[in-house]
C-alpha cells in the first residue's frame, strides 16, 4: 500500500504547454455517459473492476468496442462481469486479479502503473507540473506538436494520471478517491474527473493554475480536506483567500468561488498554502 505520510513543499504550474501524455483510469463508479474518448491521446488505459463493465457498454457493437481496448483491468474483481472480463482478455488486456483488501481497485491500477511501467526511481523534488484541463482532456484542440502518443514520462517524473468518474456516483467512492491523491507519491497527478467538476490535490507551496474559459469554470474551489487548518493566499479569484481566515471546515471552505471577472479567455490561479487543499473547478465535458 503507498506511503500517505509521504509529502513535500514545492513551487508548481499547471500549463497546458507540455508534452507527455497521461494514462486514463476507468474506476467502477459513474454514469455511463463518462466514459472515455475513443480518439484519447493517453498513454497507457486501466479499467478498474466494474470500471470494464460501463467500458463495454458505452459502446452500441463490439466494432465500436474494438476502438478502445484497455491495456489492463485491475482489482479484486467483485464487480466485473466475467463475459466483460474474458472479452477484453481476448482481446489482448492484460488482466490483473489481485485479491488484497487493503488497497482500492483504483490503488491496485496505480501500482502496476508506478512498478510495470515506471520502474526506475524518481527523482525526490517534484518538478514544475505543466498540464491543464485542455491538453489533457482535449488534446484535439491543440497542435499535433504538443500530444504525442508515444511519449513517455520525463525521468525526472512520473505519468499523469486522468480518472474518469472518479467524482461520480456513490459518495464513500468519491471520498476513497480524494484519499488516494493523498497517497500517491508527490510527483504524481492524479486528475479525478466527471462530467461536472475536475478536481486535483495542491500540495504546501506555490502554485500558478491556468485555466481555459471554455472548458472550465466559472465556478471553482479549494477544500482543505484531510488537514485541521490551511493558510492560504489566493489570487485570481472572484473571491480571494488571505492567511487572516485559514481555510477550515470548522470556519471557512472556499466553495462556489469563482474566476476573477476581468481574468480573460485563459485565468491564472495563484494559490499559495502551507498544507495541502483540494482545488476543483467546474467543466464542460460535452
Amino acid at each position: 500500500m503507498l506511503d500517505g505520510q509521504d509529502q513535500a513543499d514545492g513551487d508548481a504550474t499547471i500549463d497546458r504547454e507540455s508534452t507527455g501524455n497521461p494514462t486514463m483510469i476507468e474506476p467502477a463508479e459513474g454514469p455511463e455517459n463518462e466514459a472515455p474518448d475513443k480518439n484519447s491521446d493517453a498513454a497507457i488505459h486501466f479499467c478498474a473492476d466494474g470500471g470494464a463493465n460501463r467500458l463495454y457498454h458505452a459502446f452500441e457493437d463490439n466494432e465500436e468496442r474494438e476502438r478502445y481496448i484497455p491495456d489492463y483491468i485491475c482489482g479484486d474483481f467483485d464487480s466485473i462481469d466475467t463475459a466483460v472480463k474474458d472479452w477484453y482478455a481476448a482481446k489482448g488486456t492484460i488482466i490483473d486479479h489481485s485479491k488484497d483488501q487493503d488497497t482500492t481497485d483504483f490503488q491496485k491500477c496505480l501500482m502496476i502503473l508506478n512498478n510495470v511501467y515506471e520502474p526506475t526511481p524518481q527523482n525526490d523534488t517534484p518538478p514544475p507540473e505543466t498540464s491543464t484541463l485542455s491538453r489533457l482532456l482535449f488534446p484535439h484542440c491543440l497542435s499535433p506538436a504538443l500530444v504525442s502518443a508515444e511519449s513517455s514520462p520525463p525521468s525526472s517524473s512520473k505519468y499523469e494520471v486522468v480518472v474518469l468518474g472518479a467524482l461520480s456516483g456513490r459518495f464513500d467512492h468519491i471520498m476513497s478517491s480524494i484519499h488516494t491523491l493523498f497517497m500517491v507519491a508527490p510527483e504524481r497527478k492524479v486528475y479525478l474527473v466527471s462530467s461536472e467538476s475536475v478536481a486535483f490535490l495542491l500540495r504546501p507551496g506555490m502554485h500558478d493554475i491556468r485555466c481555459n474559459k471554455e472548458i472550465e469554470g466559472p465556478t471553482c474551489g479549494l477544500i482543505p480536506i484531510g488537514v485541521t487548518t490551511a493558510r492560504v493566499v489566493t489570487q485570481g479569484l472572484k473571491w480571494n483567500v488571505d492567511q487572516s481566515t485559514p481555510l477550515s471546515f470548522c470556519s471557512l471552505v472556499s466553495t462556489s468561488n469563482a474566476f476573477a471577472e476581468d481574468s480573460g479567455n485563459e485565468p491564472v490561479v495563484h494559490v499559495e498554502t502551507d498544507a495541502p487543499v483540494v482545488w476543483t473547478v467546474e467543466v464542460n465535458m460535452h
